[in-house]
């Protein structure tokens, strides 16, 4: 990546960044080619503890995060950023796994960069970013509750652990007070309802689905290569997250009649439209030869890519090859050429 890029803006009118790499030669670049494009480089970090600590303290417009540091890795720096400060960031990784995207994304992530990176593509993620209202088609997201706390987070996380395992109208809201500690009467100084907890637990894994289709589409790859890392990341999504899968599967029918319910079908036919249109753009470029109706066979594929998953191994290798065996079949399902 070159340190050369013109620019006529002046440095800083765009934004502020905290560049989180290891690497001083990379960290360096990236600096150079961001200020030459107006971005302000407001710190730079050579670890995740020290990535954590510039994020509070100087509170950027966006973080840059390398995934692969000393000590606390990017993942989890990511993830006490988001639960901390909530500076977006965006990750930077040359492992192109669809376990890490998924664990990047679920940590908090806006966005993945795939190493080596063009100019272009790094200025591109870091003003997508600084832009995006996150108001894509998710004006659920607005409704969240304003004043989160680590309290509400375990309970948020002991509900959607309960409604997994036991079903959300077996889990009484005595059982969620016991799981986390708390008399039943304190538990609604947290939260309004228990459907409040399910809305939440729903929101938190279409806001990832959402984000992993934002960074496929971002991408300057073939239809191909696009619809192969999509399907294995969603696939990924549903065994690193089997409970907000198994969860979600089952808020059709408890959640029927509510607004939540016209979400949740706005956000199937999301991935149905974005699949579709892959689908189609391969055939176009002569990549794929279609055997039915291009919308039907998305619906179908992505039956077979967001199905539950049984799998709760810790195994990211594993997770990977499931995922990538799904994409396979996906792909071959559509007669690539």
């Amino acid at each position: 990546m070159s340190a050369f890029a013109p620019s006529a803006v002046r440095q800083g009118d765009r934004g502020r960044v905290l560049v989180a790499e290891d690497e001083t030669l990379i960290r360096l670049d990236i600096r150079s080619v961001l200020e030459q494009r107006g971005w302000e480089v407001c710190g730079e970090a050579r670890d995740g503890r020290e990535a954590v600590q510039l994020a509070s303290d100087l509170r950027p417009d966006v973080t840059l995060m390398d995934i692969r540091m000393p000590g606390l890795d990017g993942v989890e720096a990511t993830r006490l950023i988001n639960q901390e400060c909530k500076t977006p960031v965006v990750v930077m990784t040359a492992y192109d796994r669809p376990s890490l995207v998924v664990r990047s994304i679920l940590a908090g992530a806006t966005s993945y960069l795939l190493k080596p990176f063009a100019e272009d593509a790094l200025e591109a993620a870091v003003a997508g970013v600084t832009k995006r209202s996150r108001a894509d088609g998710r004006a659920h997201a607005e409704r969240r509750r304003t004043h989160p706390s680590p309290r509400r987070d375990e309970i948020v996380a002991a509900a959607k652990h309960l409604f997994a395992q036991k079903g959300y109208e077996a889990t009484s809201i005595q059982d969620l007070a016991d799981s986390v500690g708390l008399l039943k009467g304190s538990l609604y100084y947290h939260i309004t309802s228990k459907q409040e907890l399910l809305v939440t637990v729903v929101e938190s894994f279409l806001d990832a689905t959402d984000a992993l289709r934002s960074h496929v589409r971002g991408l300057s790859e073939s239809p191909g290569r696009r619809l192969r890392r999509f399907v294995a990341a969603r696939r990924a999504l549903q065994t690193l997250d089997a409970d907000g899968s198994a969860i979600l599967a089952c808020a059709h029918r408890t959640l029927r009649g509510t607004e939540l319910e016209g979400i949740l079908a706005e956000a199937v036919q999301r991935d149905v439209r974005f699949l579709e249109h892959l689908l189609v753009e391969g055939c176009e470029a002569g990549v794929f030869r279609l055997l039915e109706e291009p919308s039907r066979l998305a619906a179908r594929s992505l039956d077979l890519v967001s199905a539950p998953s049984r799998r709760r191994s810790g195994d990211f290798a594993e997770i990977d090859r499931e995922a990538n065996a799904c994409a396979a079949f996906v792909l071959a399902s559509v007669s690539t050429v």
